[in-house]
């Protein structure tokens, strides 16, 4: 069952998030190590893993930039076809490494990896991020209910599902333990930055999903209306927003509001959901 409490792990974001974020990584997911009670084996074992699989180590940097709360990736789906430009420098680039693993999680190519359904074992405290390296939109219907079912599966871990085509999860049975989310960098639509529905789509299908959780991303944030992005936001009735910039600016430049902006888009947004902010600084 879900509780605020397993929320608020990280209380100040990364620098608690560091000491706690220490991590095991096994077959492209990250775990929880049992450093506290054994700090021995658990660095044998977080040297060995950096060793046998770099990629997770660096995959973990582009979560941590992105969502404080997460403490596992996992990915029975990877790729995308929205083509984001701010995805280039970061997940994209990150999925380079796959090249020997698997040719289409190289080529960030949409498809199904159901041998990652088995034998699945998630931290009880935390977010897992489900198919974080892609958009399970492109997945059937039938390969989304079957990572709900594991996801109903194991109710003591609590999970997000988040896309930038919720229409994806329309008619689905969510389980309680999921949260499902859509990025919406502004109430305005750039299609020179994405091939990924309007803003005003994802709101929509994501105010007509029936679930327990829902949340929002804004991140990258670009120029947005004031009362239009509040409203638009304020419909879905998300548990909480997470709100940032784009984590590389000199490698993808954006049309971004000033910070001023930003944080009086934040101070709205707090009159009516809990706000978590990410990488805040001055425009670019």
């Amino acid at each position: 069952m879900y509780t605020r409490k397993a929320f608020t792990v990280f209380t100040s974001r990364r620098r608690v998030f560091t000491k706690v974020f220490t991590k095991v990584f096994t077959e492209g997911s990250l775990f929880l190590a049992k450093s506290r009670k054994n700090p021995k084996k658990g660095a044998k074992m977080r040297n060995k893993n950096r060793r046998t699989n770099p990629f997770i180590g660096c995959l973990l940097l582009e979560i941590t930039k992105m969502y404080a709360e997460v403490v596992k990736s996992w990915n029975p789906w990877v790729g995308c076809n929205h083509n984001c430009r701010y995805c280039d420098p970061s997940f994209k680039r990150q999925a380079k490494r796959q090249k020997h693993r698997c040719k289409l999680c190289y080529g960030f190519v949409p498809h199904f990896h159901p041998e990652r359904l088995k034998n699945q074992s998630f931290p009880k405290h935390g977010l897992i991020f489900v198919c974080d390296m892609g958009d399970i939109a492109f997945a059937t219907k039938d390969q989304i209910i079957l990572i709900l079912d594991v996801i109903r599966n194991h109710p003591q871990s609590t999970f997000l599902l988040q896309s930038k085509n919720p229409s994806c999860f329309y008619g689905l049975n969510i389980p309680d333990n999921a949260i499902v989310g859509t990025t919406l960098e502004s109430n305005r639509f750039h299609p020179e930055i994405t091939n990924a529905p309007a803003p005003g789509n994802r709101a929509y299908w994501l105010t007509r999903i029936i679930c327990k959780h829902k949340a929002v991303t804004i991140e990258p944030i670009m120029q947005f209306d004031h009362e239009a992005f509040v409203g638009m936001i304020r419909d879905i009735h998300p548990d909480w927003v997470w709100v940032g910039y784009n984590n590389y600016p000199d490698a993808v430049s954006l049309e971004e509001p000033s910070k001023e902006r930003t944080l009086a888009l934040v101070e709205s947004l707090k009159s009516f959901t809990e706000v978590k902010l990410k990488t805040i600084r001055e425009k670019v």
